[in-house]
Formats: structure tokens, C-alpha cells, sequence
């Protein structure tokens, strides 16, 4: 898919829509929010929305535990039936659409003071922010309110003095993140598993971060950033 920008209108979209991802797109998007968050999310990397199963995952990042469990009988209730088990680009984007009062809600309430570093680009905010997003879709967000690793975690974008230059997150040899560039916390477990198999998620962490201008600066850096100075 073609990314566009979130705040301006794609032209032309076949079906007269205010939003589409590429010129192709047949889905009319209801939320210029909704749209923002899936443009945002097809430039992670990530190759979503999936559109078959992936680490028992599917769309954006729903848990489904075998594609001909229950809940797929119930997502097919949003926008026709899966076939194969596979949902459709714009399958996805209704079921994003129909969850999309529930991210919003959540969002609210773990992360009511987040907000991107002053200057920053639209693009880069809406990629940190979708970040935390696809958590909520993906994970239990009743148990990241209570959970101490996700409560220490969530503490760190809620805050208004988020030190975003000094995050930084890495994967190798095992998944940690850190505030200051020098401490070490652990994830919380499940998500230190999805990083392990999908490392998108450290650009919640590295976006901003400065602690790797030159990768000398820190034993971490090569993982932690896909490119790195010298």
C-alpha cells in the first residue's frame, strides 16, 4: 500500500472517500483518526494489516488462537466472511473501524498525558503513539493497568516529561528498554515475547531518541537502531 499523509486528502479515492491508503482502496474510512493510526502502521514495518495469520495474530494484531475458532465467526459479522480464514484489506479497515471507539477509550485512560516532543513531525508522533496503540489492540488493557512491569512501562509515555531523548529500546540479546540511556528495565513479559518476533515496536522507544547520534555511545545502539553512525 501507498502511504499519504495523514492530514491531507488522497486523490483521487475510487469511491469518492475522504481517506484511502492508495488510490485503489475501495474502503470509505469514517474516522480521519482511524485512518491516521493505519497509515501510521503500514509504515512500521510491520506489514500489517495481516491478512493471514501471523503469530496468531490478524488485521491489527487481533488474537486469534486457530482461524476457524469461534472468533472468526464473530469478526465475520463485521464486513462479510473471511475466505480461507483470510479477511481482505478492507475487511481489516472495518474491523479497525468498529474497535476504534474501544482504542480510543483506552488510549485516554492509560496514556491521558502523552504527547510528542515539541517539534516533532506528524509522522513521527502518530508513529510512537500508533505504537502504543497496536498494544492496546493486542494485549489485555485491564491488565496493563495493574500488571507492575506494564504500570512502570505506561508511566513512561504518561508522563509529561517523557525523556525522549534519553529512550531507548533493543532486542538483542534479549528485549529491554531503558529511560535514562544507561539503566535497564525489563518489559513486561508478553510483550518482551512480541518484540522478540517483531521488533517494529522499538520505534516507540527510538524515535526520538539521541542516545545513538554515534553508536559508540552505548553497547545497545546497533540493535536499537537500524542505522547507526560510525
Amino acid at each position: 500500500m501507498a502511504e499519504t499523509s495523514p492530514t491531507t486528502e488522497c486523490v483521487p479515492c475510487i469511491n469518492g472517500s475522504s481517506y484511502c491508503l492508495s488510490g485503489a482502496d475501495t474502503y470509505s474510512w469514517k474516522s480521519a483518526e482511524a485512518f491516521q493510526f493505519a497509515v501510521a502502521a503500514n509504515s512500521l514495518g510491520d506489514s500489517l494489516p495481516y491478512l493471514t495469520t501471523t503469530h496468531e495474530l490478524l488485521c491489527y494484531r487481533i488474537n486469534v488462537i486457530d482461524v476457524n475458532d469461534c472468533t472468526i465467526s464473530a469478526l465475520n459479522g463485521v464486513d462479510g466472511i473471511f475466505v480461507n480464514g483470510q479477511p481482505t484489506p478492507n475487511q481489516c479497515y472495518a474491523i479497525l473501524t468498529a474497535e476504534w471507539p474501544y482504542v480510543e477509550h483506552w488510549f485516554t485512560t492509560l496514556f491521558p498525558n502523552f504527547a510528542a516532543p515539541a517539534g516533532a513531525s506528524t509522522a513521527n508522533a502518530a508513529k510512537v503513539k500508533t505504537v502504543l496503540q497496536l498494544w492496546i489492540l493486542q494485549f489485555d488493557p485491564y491488565f496493563m493497568q495493574t500488571d507492575p512491569a506494564w504500570v512502570q512501562l505506561i508511566a513512561v509515555f504518561n508522563s509529561v516529561s517523557t525523556p525522549w531523548t534519553t529512550l531507548l529500546a533493543w532486542t538483542h540479546p534479549t528485549p529491554k528498554y531503558s529511560t535514562t540511556g544507561s539503566n535497564i528495565l525489563e518489559f513486561p513479559t508478553e510483550l518482551s515475547a512480541w518484540l522478540t518476533l517483531k521488533p517494529a515496536d522499538k520505534a516507540a522507544f527510538n524515535t526520538f531518541s539521541t542516545v545513538c547520534v554515534n553508536c559508540a555511545a552505548n553497547t545497545h545502539c546497533a540493535d536499537a537502531i537500524l542505522a547507526c553512525a560510525p
